[in-house]
């Protein structure tokens, strides 16, 4: 907890502490002691690692047990339970340096030759060094074994022989590079907008995903990351947010904090060997000035959701919120420190009041991304990465570093984000054309998007209804024929099953994906391309907006009309007017004033785009766009089962 604000009082100095304890009776010096004293026993082997290490280190030192316990070195588990945890941690962390050694490198080589990495038929040397660090940290606690420097020396003798001996790679065999651009997004939201069950749940999703894009921001600055920080609140709370309204009228600017930001160095004794970083982070972001980009509007999204949650001091409906005069936007006290993204129900059918976690928010979008068949699977991260490599090229490394809250002097921008290799004609950059009207960079920009060129579903709903029909079931059956019979409680058999399926499916997605890819012909990927700025939500609002125009057009029309009585509003008697004369054809023709009309999509400053925003908030409020069905409250009727008997009543209504 932050030290409260002195407010009018002097600083106390360690000199008055101290002296102050001669003042002070037996009884306040015993309670103080004891006070130091437990504070003392508190911090004996205090843990000071995050939650995802301290988990690692946890599970590491459990399968050790059991390995020991395996091999007859521990006694059974009730032998243990009622040992003295001294003399459990003797035998599993001996003084004795050979019997230490021999145990720990048993159990690493063990552990590189029985087990399977996630992508590969072994662990990586990456994951192994995981089990070596957590085997450090347990036996530093016991006093008396062999120093750190002698065991990590012999330990990785060992690591670096299986490597050579089993040709362990370095590191992941498939590493998750891809990225979501804007054309990603456009059909993402497109998608969920049309599937979603709840729209509650999947605009705070879709906020998340363009505050991911707009700001370039870990899953973590949104959502919590560990219990700790769901008890601090370090997620994204209306308190951290400022909406005002901009010199448009319908236009917004929204200021963020961010409290939550991941750095390098969470412990705060290697923190205090780096150069001070930013605690927090504020970002101003004013709302979009042209229909194609206004799906992408924060302020404009966290009006909607605010509107929907009741929790704008002083305006009740959207109508009274655009009508509003007040520079600034402001939210109901008792609301300050609610979450702005919740956690959904189960299976997306509600909301609930506790803050949605990062990992919910990369797992949505991941089953997003499968649902409109990308051959990849997607993470937040994958916003975050093309979001990085997208202002590295327009403002610089330095500053894509600085506004990341990347340390200055780290690598960490080229290492994991940045990807120039599809944006960069190397040809005309050889030859010395780079700039000429040879130069092809433009052009691999604009495909630089195989997530979205790829896409087996999006436009084509009838790819993704077959992969999952007869597709799935036959290869499912075919994996559990080769997986054998399955055993276990019924709770493990259905993971076994999800597990499965979730292979199954992934398999078949990329074996679909690389069929197209192969398949694809020129005038399809042409065809393609041309269509990743295209948005449904957009063209949606662009038509209401036009038929908008008209219909007020149409109004205008009617109140200048000469023969309507403006009084009655019916159409005056014909000798209440005189008709007037028909001008020449050559005086309605002005030289040189050649009209172009203007379309919506040109009327960007002007009327059209003032409506847009209130178009905007009905479509999200109102979830128009959602062709969701309730079949299990709301089935469909089989005529012949109507007649059949063998179907009961309640099942025929």
């Amino acid at each position: 907890m932050a030290p409260q604000n002195r407010v009018g009082k002097r600083r106390t100095s360690l000199f008055d502490a101290i002296n102050r304890i001669e003042d002070d009776s037996d009884e306040q010096i015993f309670a103080l002691m004891r006070q130091i004293g437990e504070s003392e026993v508190a911090s004996e082997g205090f843990r000071y690692h995050s939650s995802a290490t301290q988990a690692v280190q946890d599970r590491v030192l459990k399968a050790y047990e059991m390995f020991l316990r395996k091999l007859r070195i521990l006694p059974s588990q009730e032998e243990t339970d009622q040992m003295p945890e001294d003399e459990k941690d003797g035998i599993m962390f001996p003084i004795d340096e050979n019997k230490l050694l021999k145990q720990l490198r048993f159990f690493v080589i063990f552990v590189a030759q029985e087990t399977s990495g996630r992508s590969a038929d072994s662990l990586s040397y990456f994951a192994l060094a995981k089990y070596r660090a957590a085997l450090l940290f347990w036996n530093k606690q016991q006093v008396g074994t062999p120093n750190r420097s002698l065991i990590y020396n012999k330990i990785t003798e060992s690591l670096r022989y299986i490597a050579k001996e089993h040709g362990i790679i370095k590191g992941s065999l498939n590493p998750n590079r891809t990225e979501i651009g804007l054309p990603e997004l456009r059909q993402l939201i497109d998608h969920d907008l049309s599937t979603t069950s709840y729209i509650a749940v999947a605009e705070g999703h879709q906020l998340a995903w363009c505050l991911m894009r707009l700001c370039c921001l870990r899953p973590g600055s949104i959502g919590w990351t560990s219990q700790d920080h769901k008890r601090d609140k370090k997620y994204l709370v209306w308190r951290d947010i400022e909406i005002f309204r901009g010199d448009v009228a319908g236009s917004f600017n929204v200021t963020i904090t961010f409290r939550s930001l991941k750095t390098n160095f969470e412990d705060l004794e290697k923190a205090n060997q780096k150069a001070p970083s930013l605690d927090t982070v504020r970002v101003t972001l004013p709302s979009p000035r042209s229909h194609d980009h206004l799906i992408f509007s924060i302020p404009h999204r966290l009006l909607v959701i605010a509107l929907r949650r009741g929790i704008l001091a002083g305006f009740d409906d959207l109508d009274s919120l655009l009508a509003g005069t007040t520079r600034q936007i402001h939210f109901k006290k008792q609301t300050l420190d609610q979450p702005v993204i919740r956690a959904g129900k189960a299976r997306g059918l509600g909301i609930s009041e506790d803050p949605a976690s990062a990992q919910s928010l990369s797992e949505y979008l991941r089953t997003r991304g499968a649902a409109i068949g990308y051959g990849e699977q997607i993470t937040s991260y994958s916003i975050r990465r093309r979001s990085a490599t997208d202002l590295a090229r327009q403002i610089g490394r330095d500053d894509a570093r600085m506004l990341m809250n990347h340390d200055p002097d780290s690598r960490v921008l080229e290492k994991y984000y940045l990807n120039l290799s599809g944006f960069t004609d190397r040809t005309s950059l050889g030859l010395g054309l780079t700039g000429t009207e040879h130069d092809q960079s433009e052009t691999l920009t604009a495909e630089n998007h195989p997530l979205a060129i790829g896409a087996i579903g999006y436009n084509n709903p009838e790819a993704m209804i077959k992969l999952h029909g007869a597709a799935l079931n036959a290869a499912m059956a075919n994996a559990m024929a080769q997986h054998g019979p399955i055993t276990g409680t019924s709770h493990e058999k259905k993971l076994t099953l999800r597990r499965l399926r979730y292979a199954v499916k992934k398999s078949l997605l990329s074996d679909e994906s690389q069929k197209l890819r192969e398949t694809m012909s020129t005038i399809e990927h042409s065809k393609r391309v041309q269509m990743l700025n295209n948005s449904k939500m957009t063209d949606l609002i662009i038509e209401t907006s036009r038929l908008a125009m008209e219909d007020k057009a149409a109004l205008d029309d009617d109140s200048n009309d000469p023969l309507v009585d403006e009084a009655t509003g019916f159409f005056k008697e014909a000798s209440d007017h005189e008709d007037s004369p028909e001008e020449d054809l050559e005086s309605l023709l002005v030289p040189g004033d050649d009209a172009v009309e203007r379309t919506v999509e040109d009327e960007e400053d002007g009327e059209a785009m003032n409506d847009s925003p209130e178009i905007l908030y009905e479509i999200l409020l109102d979830g128009t766009m959602s062709q969701h069905q309730d079949w299990k409250n709301n089935p469909l009727q089989y005529p012949k089962c109507i007649d059949d008997d063998a179907v009961s009543q309640k099942q025929q209504v």
